[in-house]
């Protein structure tokens, strides 16, 4: 009598093992997707953040033009101002591939100054993995002017458990600023 409890003591123990190495990758992997969707969220919020970051700025270096920015005359610097002030936000997130690459070294960035949004999202298509894109618009029709971004970049997933999902996850950032100041504090003059 005294074997056969034994024998039930250490299947009991050999299945509770099996259980055990049955479960434990099924949950590391719910805990990693759990810390990539974490670490998405962050990577979407910094990209936002350099995209309005990248508009304030915009705006700052062309106030008092008033066409549209494909026909502004220092697109160049404006275009550097973007990329520098993009970068510079996003620097700090390794998990955003805007001005690097995912082996460590340094790419560049694609940027475009162009009328519309329209072509802004035309343009950012043709880039996806890297690019910013900027033009002017009227905002809701007041005849005040905005200035919008557009930043495209990929996006870091820690260690390849599934295949191809790096080259699948892609960052979008958006972001506005008013351009003209005027009227803002109408307010104050009374």
């Amino acid at each position: 009598m005294k074997t056969n409890k034994k024998v039930k003591k250490n299947r009991k123990k050999g299945s509770s093992i099996i259980e055990f190495l049955v479960v434990i990758p099924v949950f590391m992997m719910m805990i990693w997707g759990i810390v990539q969707v974490m670490l998405f969220i962050l990577a979407t919020n910094t990209i936002n953040q350099a995209a309005m970051e990248s508009a304030r700025i915009a705006a700052q270096n062309i106030r008092g033009y008033d066409g549209s920015l494909d026909q502004f005359g220092g697109k160049e610097d404006l275009k550097k101002v973007l990329v520098e002030k993009s970068t510079t936000v996003t620097k700090f997130n390794s998990f955003i591939l805007l001005n690097k690459t995912a082996q460590g070294g340094t790419a560049t960035v694609p940027v475009d100054v162009l009328a519309t949004r329209q072509k802004c999202i035309d343009y950012i298509k043709s880039k996806p993995n890297r690019s910013i894109c900027a033009w002017t618009e009227d905002s809701s029709g007041d005849g005040h002017k905005q200035v919008g971004v557009y930043i495209a970049a990929k996006f870091l997933v820690t260690g390849s458990l599934i295949p191809f999902v790096e080259d699948a996850i892609q960052l979008k950032g958006f972001g506005m600023a008013q351009l003209d100041l005027a009227n803002r504090f109408q307010y104050i003059d009374k």
